[in-house]
């Protein structure tokens, strides 16, 4: 990836303006943080909030105007396909300006926290502009597929219950309404903490950018140590990686399309894989290489200098 780099002059005055010889520069914008955050979580719900709506009229209209008393498979088909398009590609289409613009936001936080300490200005480049657009699109497939792979089968579930069922196309109807808002509950707290671990995964790949541009050479991984503390973030607190590292993990992670290899990139770790990892830092796998580890992961990187 090519782009904008600061000159070694550059670098060596900033190198000359510390103090110590060995530190680590910190700077977290939290109010920045929040707000960005606040407004992907709003853009989320509300979109969420009104295709339920929509989805759940849809359907319900569909059960009162079928021309036939019995409800057949090929009415919960009908259902499915409602419910599909509402809670997928709609929801995705409504969100989708609000996830594109707030994505590029976050990932300019990132970077101007590494910027803002070293008083240096990074400019926002291409490379910028193109990893904020995969992102963006990554974000939008946990949200498109979340119907398909979260509550597909349970209202399938549901719909093959009122096959040849004595109740009338009214009670189904109403039946179809009250189990909707429980199925559908779920969702609200999945994209809240979806916004949040998608806001943390940007900001800290924005933080690459900068030390790649700044030509920084090192980061520490910090966590906030405290009773809440997940057993990853411990083992991971004050451990040190070049650079290349994370650009490595960054260019993989960009490349990936499918849900599943994200996953696979970036593993949610159990207690017991924690314990079995390896003792140096230079073997850990990959995907330890940048937070979050998990949902609501407070974990994060910053610039290490060490002469």
């Amino acid at each position: 990836m090519t782009g904008s780099y600061l000159s070694k002059l550059q670098i060596n005055k900033i190198i000359s303006e510390v103090e110590e010889m060995q530190f680590i520069i910190i700077q977290k914008d939290d109010k920045a943080y929040k707000k960005l955050l606040g407004k992907l979580r709003d853009a989320i719900a509300t979109a969420y909030d009104e295709k339920t709506r929509e989805a759940l009229k849809g359907v319900v209209e569909y059960i009162l105007k079928k021309g036939s008393d019995k409800f057949t498979a090929a009415d919960s088909k009908a259902i499915d396909k409602i419910l599909l398009d509402k809670l997928g590609k709609d929801f995705e289409n409504t969100v989708s300006d609000d996830v594109d613009k707030l994505t590029e936001e976050i990932l300019k936080l990132g970077k101007n926290e590494i910027a803002k300490p070293l008083k240096v200005k990074l400019s926002f480049n291409v490379n910028d502009t193109e990893a904020s657009k995969i992102l963006a699109e990554q974000n939008l497939f946990w949200i498109r597929n979340y119907y398909g792979d979260n509550l597909k089968t349970k209202f399938d579930e549901l719909t093959s219950g009122y096959f040849n069922s004595d109740k009338t196309l009214k009670e189904i109807a109403e039946d179809f309404e009250t189990n909707f808002k429980s199925l559908t509950d779920q969702g609200s707290q999945y994209f809240y903490d979806l916004a949040e671990h998608q806001t943390n995964t940007v900001r800290e790949l924005g933080k690459v950018n900068a030390f790649e541009q700044a030509k920084i050479q090192f980061y520490e991984i910090r966590a906030v140590m405290d009773d809440r503390t997940s057993e990853i973030c411990q083992r991971l607190n004050g451990v040190i990686f070049p650079v290349e590292r994370a650009i490595e993990y960054r260019d993989n992670i960009l490349n990936l399309k499918d849900p599943e290899e994200i996953k696979e990139a970036s593993p949610w770790l159990t207690p017991e894989q924690v314990l079995a990892l390896p003792a140096d830092d230079a073997d850990l796998p990959p995907g330890l290489s940048l937070p979050p580890y998990h949902f609501r992961c407070r974990t994060l990187v910053v610039a290490y200098f060490n002469e």
